[in-house]
């Protein structure tokens, strides 16, 4: 029970006041959790690193923030970000040190925030892994000087809301390097073919040809791909049934192919095939590959020059 009137208000003063901190909180845990760096058009993972710092730095008072990731090569930890740069060194030696007394393990073991003095026991470091479900990505260290106020358990909390967020989001940017890779791969191989290798998305829109298409038919591939359907390769009167045979294997997800008189950019014809096979995506079909050959074989494989190149 409260002895007077003032210390009851006090108190649900107080209480109010921790309520609308926990809604700020839960308000801002909800919004962190989709990074504003599109993972397809990121060139480098610092750039997720650099927006997690400024995340954390917006609701802590870490006088320095700093990530280490695993080298994939090595499984070694290397210091990979520091905010601000002056700390640097200090950081390095401290972790160096936490490394070797075993604290720096027993962060990873935890998976979440771990606090320890530092080696002159007049700051403290807290460390976080940066992991998923399947694997650790890297370490987060933050600093703080011992006279700094501690961070309340539900910042902390937040913090690893948004470290599990950004190590998710470092995942996500190896796999689409993988795939791009992969991706760019196959497109390399497609050009020392002597076919003319396309894709056409959901609506028969022309969305990639192979370099072959400039050897074969003597247009220009970017230009062509950019203002051009697929059909365009027909002669005008054959346009409109390859058109129908390309929209009808998209309607109903099914292979085939289309024998037809092509025309190239001097206006000379050819007998040429299609043959397409459709892109299946959660029950459906969401475009179709094919391939277009030469029947009287005008398209000659490309060669690889000492430079790497193609004649």
């Amino acid at each position: 029970m409260y002895s007077t009137r003032e210390e009851l208000i006090k108190r649900i003063r107080d209480l109010e006041e921790q309520a609308r901190i926990t809604l700020d909180v839960l308000d801002m845990a909800g919004t962190l959790g989709d990074f504003q760096t599109s993972i397809n058009m990121m060139q480098d993972p610092v750039e997720v690193l650099k927006e997690t710092a400024g995340r954390i730095q917006s609701f802590s008072h870490f006088r320095a923030v700093s990530f280490y990731l695993v080298d994939e090569a090595t499984s070694d930890f290397v210091m990979t970000t520091v905010e601000p740069l002056e700390h640097k060194e200090f950081l390095r030696e401290e972790v160096d040190i936490l490394i070797n007394n075993g604290i720096f393990a027993m962060a990873l073991r935890e998976n979440r925030p771990i606090t320890a003095y530092s080696s002159d026991r007049r700051n403290r470091l807290v460390l976080h892994a940066l992991a998923t479900s399947s694997r650790v990505r890297g370490m987060f260290v933050g600093f703080l000087g011992r006279v700094d106020t501690n961070i309340s358990a539900m910042l902390l909390a937040l913090l690893s809301i948004i470290l599990k967020n950004s190590a998710n989001a470092l995942e996500s940017y190896e796999l689409y390097q993988l795939l791009r890779a992969s991706e760019e791969r196959y497109r390399a191989l497609g050009d020392v073919l002597p076919a003319t290798l396309f894709e056409l998305d959901g609506s028969a829109r022309l969305r990639f040809v192979n370099h072959t298409i400039t050897r074969q038919y003597g247009c220009d591939r970017e230009q062509f791909q950019a203002e051009h359907p697929i059909w365009q390769l027909a002669v005008e009167e054959e346009r409109e049934r390859m058109r129908d045979f390309l929209k009808g294997c998209i309607a109903e997800a099914r292979s085939g192919s289309l024998p037809f008189m092509a025309v190239n950019e001097r206006g000379e014809t050819f007998p040429a095939v299609a043959y397409v096979a459709p892109m299946l995506a959660n029950g459906g079909c969401k475009g179709l590959r094919g391939a277009i050959t030469d029947l009287n074989g005008h398209a000659q494989p490309a060669c690889w020059l000492p430079d790497g190149n193609f004649s």
